[in-house]
């Protein structure tokens, strides 16, 4: 999780889905630091004892959100979810940007977490981080986020959304649209974006362009 202000003194939160990502999200608070002064921050240790979207969104509120600016929310995989659900429950917020979150459970075609042509040392690393996180998340968490439907969500906050989702290496907008399965009316005014040559880990995978997505943003 990265948090820190903006030049206007707002607020701004970065959760990242696993409290390992933070060691890929360093790079970008680097980048971005003359705009964004932020510091990284993790999940608490005593994961085992979350079992739900709403407990991790307790947390949060609970532990950073005293401030009475909320600029910007972003947050990856399951951390976007949080961010959607913390956006529900507080008006403060002005803008989420959802980074490979799925608000339903997602489709085949978004189940693979990195390109074919990713670097063994890539992959080894990202596959190191899953399996020394593992532990941390309980087993009803995890059966929950299999089969989630936070769609209707987005109907009850008044936050913008950004939604942002790697290409899978096809580089076309309408079926990422269309595989995301979001209804008409609700996907027509998000504004989606999506990052070439990438799966799950775009920050990973295509660092570079992430950043520009990103600095886009929230700048």
């Amino acid at each position: 999780m990265l948090v820190g202000k903006d030049r206007a003194d707002n607020e701004r939160i970065i959760f990242a889905g696993l409290r390992l990502y933070q060691l890929y999200l360093k790079a970008l608070e680097r980048e971005i630091n003359n705009d964004f002064n932020g510091k990284i921050i993790d999940w608490p240790t005593e994961t085992k004892r979350y079992d739900t979207i709403e407990d991790f969104t307790e947390w949060i509120i609970k532990t950073y959100l005293s401030k009475e600016n909320i600029d910007y929310i972003v947050g990856h995989s399951m951390g976007g979810l949080v961010a959607l659900n913390v956006a529900r429950r507080t008006s403060r917020i002005k803008n989420i940007i959802l980074l490979e979150s799925y608000l339903n459970t997602p489709s085949p075609f978004f189940r693979n977490i990195v390109m074919d042509n990713t670097s063994d040392e890539i992959i080894s690393k990202i596959l190191n981080m899953l399996n020394n996180e593992r532990e941390n998340y309980s087993e009803v968490l995890k059966n929950k986020l299999r089969d989630i439907n936070m769609i209707s969500f987005l109907n009850e906050i008044n936050s913008m959304v950004n939604l942002i989702y790697g290409d899978r290496g096809i580089n076309n907008k309408n079926k990422i649209k269309a595989e995301l399965d979001l209804p008409v009316d609700l996907i027509s005014n998000q504004n989606i974006s999506i990052i070439s040559d990438s799966c799950h880990f775009p920050m990973i995978e295509n660092p570079e362009e992430t950043k520009i997505i990103l600095k886009k943003l929230i700048m």
